[in-house]
């Protein structure tokens, strides 16, 4: 006698619905851990450096500038 993988779905019902026809709420579990937190730091580093980088100036011009209209780029 097999029994029933409680995953096998009917092919007419969605995965997150039970069997009666309510909805199953589905809840992603918190991610915590030594590479997490530094992945954190990293992206607010990105974030402060991308917001910083336009008031430095460098040979008295800004370190990055995007000036399409004028057609100046300037990278350091």
């Amino acid at each position: 006698m097999s029994k029933k993988n409680q995953f096998d779905l009917h092919e007419s019902r969605l995965g997150t619905t039970a069997s009666d026809g309510h909805r199953i709420f589905l809840h992603p579990e918190d991610v915590k851990g030594f590479w997490r937190t530094k992945r954190n730091q990293f992206y607010w580093f990105l974030i402060f450096l991308y917001l910083i980088l336009p008031w430095i100036n460098i040979g008295g011009k800004q370190s990055i500038l995007l000036d399409i209209g004028a057609r100046e780029f300037t990278f350091f």
